[in-house]
């Protein structure tokens, strides 16, 4: 989504005060967020990050909030959270639920960059995410589960066709057969998922994961749904790279063993996966209104790439490619 919500100087130095954060001396709103609207603070105390959470209920915060207290107790190396004045980790801030987090540590790393020692880190983190939220207890549903990414997917089917790019419009027949399939998904071990694990949610110093970032999609779901999204996302140049998808599954692995029935679940999984991000990259970014200013875009059909090439791969060729 962007940067939605525009904040002026005025409010941001309140924003500032308000968490104690020191007097403001830059800030810029960051066209990258998808979901939400981020601004990046620098006052004389440190670098931070505001987000104005959108369209987001107060529940839904709560969870997340939660989770990361959680996280923070387990050692976890999750984006720290900070407190307001008052002791709050949430304030109003324009009629959005707002968050300050402080900036993380470590350096971003570009998914083509990602070595195979920091593919396997990233794999190690996410089954250690899997194994310290089992004590964790809240409730909070995928807003982009099966039923709601069928009704996406239907959302633009919908559309005129006439309406479309030819590259969209060739893409009709593939969405349609794939949502059509996701009543028949496998039911698989559940617990708290991350469901954006991205490299650039990923934060290294070295080869090590230094910060998780990003826990605003974090809800409950089937765990192989968290690690076909990592192997799309890590392990995905303009080809799968074996090593990467290898080392991701491995690393998953030192912390929690895939049972026999998440293996042959993981397939499916990944195909619903691929049509999630290839459905809500075309709603949120190629068919938004924003400009490149506010909004910086992701091209659909690197994850369209990702659903066709998965599928001609095969269950068996899939399990090959993650070393199962």
């Amino acid at each position: 989504m962007g940067i939605r919500t525009e904040l002026s100087e005025h409010e941001l130095r309140e924003v500032a005060r308000a968490w104690g954060l020191g007097e403001l001396q830059k800030a810029r709103g960051l066209p990258e967020g998808s979901i939400n609207t981020l601004y990046r603070l620098e006052t004389a105390t440190g670098k931070f990050v505001l987000r104005l959470s959108e369209g987001r209920a107060e529940h839904e915060v709560r969870f997340e909030t939660e989770l990361l207290r959680h996280l923070t107790t387990a050692r976890y190396p999750a984006v720290r959270l900070l407190e307001s004045a008052e002791g709050r980790p949430v304030r109003t801030v324009k009629d959005r639920f707002a968050c300050v987090f402080q900036l993380a540590a470590g350096e971003p790393v570009e998914p083509r960059s990602l070595t195979r020692e920091q593919a396997l880190d990233s794999g190690r983190l996410l089954g250690r995410l899997h194994v310290v939220t089992e004590s964790f207890h809240g409730k909070q549903e995928n807003r982009y589960g099966p039923k709601a990414v069928q009704h996406l997917v239907r959302s633009i089917l919908a559309r005129p066709a006439g309406t479309m790019d030819p590259e969209l419009r060739e893409a009709r027949a593939l969405l349609d057969s794939e949502q059509e399939r996701l009543g028949e998904l496998p039911t698989a071990h559940e617990g708290v998922i991350h469901a954006d694990w991205f490299p650039d949610n990923l934060w290294f110093l070295g080869n090590r994961v230094a910060t998780v970032l990003d826990f605003e999609m974090a809800c409950r779901g089937p765990f192989v749904l968290d690690l076909a999204t990592a192997i799309h996302a890590g392990a995905y140049d303009d080809a799968y790279v074996p090593a990467r998808a290898h080392a991701l599954v491995a690393g998953y692995q030192q912390e929690r063993k895939l049972s026999r029935d998440e293996r042959a679940a993981l397939y499916p999984w990944a195909r619903f996966s691929a049509l999630r991000f290839t459905a809500t990259r075309i709603l949120d970014f190629h068919l938004a209104p924003l400009g490149t200013d506010r909004l910086r875009r992701k091209d659909w059909r690197r994850f369209r790439d990702r659903l066709t090439t998965t599928l001609s791969m095969g269950e068996s060729g899939f399990a090959e490619l993650c070393g199962l």
